[in-house]
């Protein structure tokens, strides 16, 4: 039924043929049609659902990323494209989005070209292959030459320690293998859904609430301290952030053992501590008097 028109609902609806019941109680469902029987043939009304319309809207309001890979490294590449999708975007992967009889070498030019982003999947393999990768970074380099001054397009992102090819080293890369790497290519998608006008509000607090989980699990005394310096990239804080904030400094040992982190946290409690409970800010202060 997804594939009938709205015209061709009409169309059997009225006459021309006679659905079964099960077919007029998907129609109902999917497009809610308002049927009156009238000597004896059905007349309808139609209108998009509320969940269709917000589908819609979704459709055209979430950053389209074309993922450019060499097909060594698909199992990485099919990861990441079930973690963008899960966080919101419309990651395009040619396994997975390809229809049976398309002419794969056109769809992907056609994917390139309106793409919203570029993410180029580097790796070993990747630098030193040649072939259709390399034709895939020539159409989004083609690509990039059409949009503004400033536009976040092409981002390298580095599955391993390897040396990007060199025309595409103007753009910063991001290297996925650093346990910060995959909150850093959201950061850069975020800020291209900003320039695009799209809603970021539940994609910037996903990220934070990565930060502040990174923070709070913190192993060693240098990675407390560098998880707490990540926090600071985050602001502004919720109150319910503070109190994850203020609650794991309270209870995760290792976070006094850095000299910088009680620094750090002053001014977010100076900025935000307002916000949390009266009781988790007085254990985080009782913490951080045990620690003076």
């Amino acid at each position: 039924m997804l594939g009938i028109s709205r015209s061709s609902l009409h169309h059997i609806l009225n006459g021309s043929a006679i659905p079964s019941v099960e077919t007029l109680a998907r129609m109902v469902s999917l497009w809610n049609v308002n049927l009156q029987v009238t000597d004896g043939s059905i007349m309808t009304t139609m209108a998009l659902t509320p969940r269709m319309y917000r589908d819609q809207r979704s459709d055209h309001s979430r950053v389209k990323i074309f993922l450019c890979h060499a097909s060594e490294d698909k199992p990485k590449v099919r990861q990441l494209y079930v973690q963008l999708r899960d966080d919101g975007f419309s990651a395009w992967l040619d396994t997975e989005d390809l229809i049976p009889g398309q002419d794969w070498s056109q769809a992907i030019r056609a994917e390139v070209k309106k793409s919203d982003v570029v993410v180029v999947c580097l790796s070993k393999n990747a630098v030193q292959k040649s072939g259709f990768i390399q034709r895939e970074i020539s159409l989004a380099l083609d690509a990039a030459e059409e949009k503004p001054e400033g536009t976040i397009f092409i981002i390298p992102a580095l599955f391993e320690d390897c040396t990007v090819p060199t025309r595409l080293q103007k753009w910063q890369w991001v290297n996925l293998g650093e346990s910060a790497g995959y909150e850093k290519l959201l950061m850069a998608l975020r800020a291209r859904a900003e320039q695009l006008g799209y809603e970021v509000t539940s994609l910037s607090r996903k990220i934070r609430g990565k930060a502040i989980d990174r923070f709070a699990k913190s192993g060693s005394f240098r990675s407390a301290e560098q998880n707490a310096r990540d926090l600071c990239k985050y602001e502004p804080f919720s109150a319910d952030e503070m109190n994850r904030i203020l609650f794991a400094a309270a209870d995760n040992g290792q976070i006094w053992c850095a000299a910088a982190i009680p620094d750090i946290l002053e001014r977010l409690v100076s900025r935000y501590g307002e916000l949390a409970k009266p009781e988790i800010l007085q254990d985080y202060l009782d913490a951080l008097n045990k620690r003076h």
